[in-house]
């Protein structure tokens, strides 16, 4: 295909190529190209200072519900010590001397954790047996049973 040269009379060099309006239009393009990146980086900056600015917001909110809960919780605490001595000191002076109260109060204490460590479903996992049994890793185990080692022959052997 031929190419068509464009005369002297448009403006143009020569060579074919336009002097003025093209670079004109280039250095617009990337002008704007780089005030549009511009923006574009401004405006995912602002999203990520917004969306900590709420993530902070909540973090505040959830800390000062945790200071509060925990606040409560040992205003309660400091309560249930002041009834409890006072509960000690009543069963105390009924029985004949503080230290029986205390004692009373401390027993029925041990007795409620007991209670609850025996009950507890997940506190059951703390008692379970270990997961290898060590009679199990005996040669003469058989399988699928417990291993019952054979009495010992040597002891009633010795004492006759």
């Amino acid at each position: 295909m031929p190419r068509i040269e464009p005369g002297l009379s448009d403006g143009s060099k020569p060579g074919g190529r336009e002097a003025v309006p093209e670079a004109a239009a280039l250095g617009r393009v990337l002008t704007h190209g780089r005030e549009l990146g511009q923006e574009l980086l401004d405006w995912v900056d602002l999203k990520l200072q917004a969306e900590r600015m709420k993530l902070q917001e909540l973090l505040n909110e959830k800390l000062n519900l945790a200071a509060d809960v925990a606040l409560a919780i040992g205003l309660a605490g400091v309560g249930i010590f002041f009834v409890l001595v006072a509960a000690a000191l009543g069963l105390g002076t009924w029985l004949g001397h503080p230290a029986w109260g205390f004692l009373l109060v401390g027993l029925v204490f041990l007795a409620v954790g007991a209670a609850f460590y025996l009950l507890h479903p997940t506190l059951k996992d703390l008692r379970r047996p270990a997961l290898v049994d060590e009679a199990r890793l005996s040669p003469d185990a058989p399988q699928g049973r417990p291993y019952l080692p054979p009495p010992a022959e040597e002891e009633s052997d010795a004492k006759s």
